[in-house]
């Protein structure tokens, strides 16, 4: 009887350290995962903000809050915070861009945040992928409408185009020259620039050059298929 007294007393002793270790330890180790947990939480809580302004700010009206997003896409891309789902939504916004000059800058956004992409087979994709976008420019408003029948006539023509043809948008803008200017920005892509004229000189017979500037954005990254015809005081 003393023996199985003596017996139960050394378990309660064994049963009162092994519980004075593994209930602390219990504790401790269901707060981690709580803390873990927490943190995915508030992390995918976070991305998902992230997302959210992002893509208000490249969707918005204004062209300085679209080149904000870009350049906030960036800031997070640096920060190692960029899903790289976004960056094929991303591209396509870039791509229907319909200021040329925000085109141009939000490119080269782009292609910052691109370059860290390098060995995903998707981003890579992405601008081989692009159409050929040209933007036109108007200097009087009574240009407006034939500009519009010219669109409509060479995005009519966008299958003879890899990939097709966009034509953006119209802007109105501040110059004076007399023969309309096809401009392009790359030198490899002057072929396709003279195939372009070819198919707008078509177009009542409109007289338009191309103008290699190539050389003097010889450092940008402007993306490619990136046009821009600038219509003169010719075209009425």
């Amino acid at each position: 009887m003393e023996k199985n007294r003596d017996f139960w007393s050394k378990i309660e002793v064994v049963s009162k350290i092994i519980g004075a270790i593994l209930i602390p330890l219990t504790i401790f180790l269901v707060g981690q995962k709580f803390n873990e947990e927490k943190e995915i939480a508030n992390k995918n809580q976070r991305d998902f903000q992230n997302t959210i302004e992002l893509l208000k700010l490249c969707n918005s009206e204004n062209d300085k809050l679209r080149l904000s997003g870009f350049n906030y896409a960036e800031y997070l891309q640096r920060k190692n915070l960029l899903d790289e789902e976004l960056i094929p939504i991303l591209s396509r916004v870039q791509s229907e861009e319909k200021n040329s000059e925000t085109a141009i800058k939000t490119g080269e956004v782009f292609e910052k945040i691109k370059s860290n992409f390098d060995k995903n087979p998707i981003v890579n994709d992405l601008d081989s992928d692009l159409v050929t976008r040209v933007y036109f420019h108007i200097n009087q408003e009574n240009q407006r409408g034939n500009a519009n029948r010219l669109k409509s006539f060479l995005e009519s023509k966008r299958n003879d185009f890899k990939n097709g043809l966009n034509v953006p948008g119209i802007e109105l803008k501040d110059y004076s020259f007399q023969i309309s200017q096809l401009r392009v920005f790359k030198k490899e892509e002057i072929e396709l620039a003279n195939k372009i004229a070819d198919v707008v000189n078509k177009f009542e017979r409109i007289s338009i050059q191309v103008v290699d500037l190539s050389e003097r954005y010889p450092n940008s990254n402007i993306r490619p298929r990136h046009f821009e015809i600038w219509l003169g005081n010719d075209f009425k």
